[in-house]
């Protein structure tokens, strides 16, 4: 192990910062490797899912705050507008955010594992955040906070080892403070992380009362200054699509952090290298790893237990929180515990998956191309006409209006009306199924007599039910011209349907 620490200034508690800059080189190598990778997953496709509600929001910074209430992520909200203000709106440039949250997610979690452990551990800690394939590249691919997510993520775990470690424990104790808010005010989930890191300071820190003191006081400020927003949010139907997770949908967010196959392996090499070492991991292993490793297993868990009485957890998102801990501690089992090859191999895994997964992201042809579908009907539309966004389309086909050539003499109406309030979920609570008929009813007797009407709809996944439920409405006063297998986001076909009869 004496080997692993050359270059570094020894202190009582293990080694400190190197040095000698070729960790420094390293972290940025891979950093890049984490950017360039998700430019390539995302680069030819249109905004998607929830991305485009984001997009719409940020172009009019003075009707964000109702925005906040249904969308409650306002520290990725304020940074994007700040973002596309330096750097555009397109699509690549808003993505391009989460790029470089990404990149930095992967260049925290190396270094607070190069000061728990070895150059080799951070170095492999950087790679694993930035290799993971799907989750972590598909939402470094996306114009939404789960990119953020993870940077903080990884900054708490940083400013936790250093605040255990330095000498300072006043300005540890801010930063630590100051990483928690962070990622609370970027999204509500990262309560779970906040107490899961304060509980896992309390059990496993050396500076027990700091680690478990940081996160609750930032919990404490953000209740206390958005604690009544939040009060709105969770009042709002916003899961109710959610189902409580099962043990099918934990076992998926488990192996979405490096695939299926890859993460077995890699937990077959962490479980062996435990067993075989036996009394030794308690000496080889920093307090640190066992810090990072319970909160991982404490954010999940919370999740998981809180999605019983009111769903939070998805398999899609929600280990992004646990991103950087997850790799932190399996680098540092892997290096600590097992031989250079074995580190290597393990690199060597994580890497070709990531490249594997990223090149057939970049040839495969955009399963929403939003744009194309809508330029397809604007070239049939005339003045008058009105296209009827069902479901959850309507924030992609507004976003994408001018650049597919959409005139403003055809407008864009949602059904139901309260998709235009709120990004990527749809109230399914209990008699809906009555509401929606309802909707229905009166949007489709809303509508102009004169003119095509366009419906955008899903025949198939979320939003279908409301498709149909305007489809038969309008079918009912107006004969359909012609159908369209047109697909974009939240929609995968059109019907047109001409003037009242």
């Amino acid at each position: 192990m004496a080997g692993q620490y050359a270059g570094a200034a020894a202190t009582p508690d293990g080694p400190a910062w190197p040095r000698q800059p070729r960790f420094a080189a390293g972290v940025f190598v891979i950093v890049l490797a984490a950017a360039g990778q998700a430019a390539l997953v995302g680069l030819h496709t249109d905004l998607a899912l929830d991305e485009p509600f984001m997009a719409n929001a940020i172009a009019h910074p003075a009707d964000l705050w109702p925005t906040l209430v249904h969308d409650n992520v306002p520290l990725a909200y304020g940074l994007l507008l700040v973002w596309s203000r330096l750097f555009g709106s397109s699509a690549f440039a808003l993505r391009a955010f989460s790029m470089a949250a990404f990149g930095g997610a992967a260049a925290l979690t190396g270094v607070a594992a190069r000061r728990a452990g070895s150059i080799r551990t951070g170095w492999l800690a950087a790679l694993l955040v930035a290799c993971s394939a799907p989750i972590g590249l598909a939402l470094a691919a996306t114009a939404r906070p789960y990119a953020l997510l993870a940077l903080f993520a990884a900054m708490t775990l940083w400013a936790a080892v250093r605040a255990d470690r330095g000498p300072d424990t006043a300005s540890g104790a801010a930063l630590l403070v100051l990483a928690h808010l962070l990622g609370l005010f970027t999204h509500p989930v990262f309560l779970f992380a906040s107490a899961a890191s304060a509980l896992a300071g309390a059990l496993c820190g050396r500076r027990r009362r700091l680690l478990a003191g940081a996160p609750i006081g930032a919990i404490v400020v953000y209740l206390a200054a958005w604690g009544a927003v939040l009060r709105q949010t969770l009042a709002l139907p916003a899961t109710s699509w959610m189902t409580r997770p099962g043990i099918e949908p934990l076992l998926a967010g488990g192996t979405s952090l490096w695939g299926s196959r890859n993460g077995f392996v890699l937990a077959g090499i962490v479980l062996a290298l435990v067993a075989v070492r036996g009394a030794a991991v308690t000496r080889l292993l920093t307090r640190h790893t066992a810090f990072a490793g319970l909160t991982a297993i404490l954010t999940i868990g919370g999740t998981i237990l809180a999605s019983q009485f009111k769903p939070v957890y998805f398999a899609g998102r929600t280990p992004i929180l646990i991103l950087p801990a997850a790799a932190m501690t399996v680098a540092a089992v892997i290096v600590e515990l097992g031989t250079p090859t074995l580190a290597g191999l393990a690199a060597g895994i994580v890497l070709s998956a990531s490249i594997r997964y990223t090149l057939q992201a970049w040839r495969a042809p955009d399963p929403a191309p939003t744009r194309a579908s809508l330029a397809e009907v604007t070239a049939r539309a005339s003045c008058g006409d009105t296209i009827l966004a069902a479901g959850l389309s309507y924030a992609a086909l507004t976003y994408y209006a001018v650049p597919a050539g959409l005139r403003p003499c055809v407008t864009i109406q949602p059904f139901p009306r309260e998709v235009r309030d709120h990004p990527g979920w749809l109230d399914l609570s209990p008699g809906f199924e009555a509401r929606l008929q309802a909707a229905a009813l009166r949007d489709a007797a809303a509508l102009p007599e004169t003119g095509t009407i366009w419906i955008f709809t899903a025949r198939h996944g979320i939003g279908m039910e409301h498709g149909e439920a305007i489809v038969q409405q309008v079918g009912h006063r107006r004969r359909r011209r012609e159908t369209l297998p047109l697909r974009g986001t939240f929609f995968d076909e059109v019907a047109a349907y001409g003037p009242v009869r």
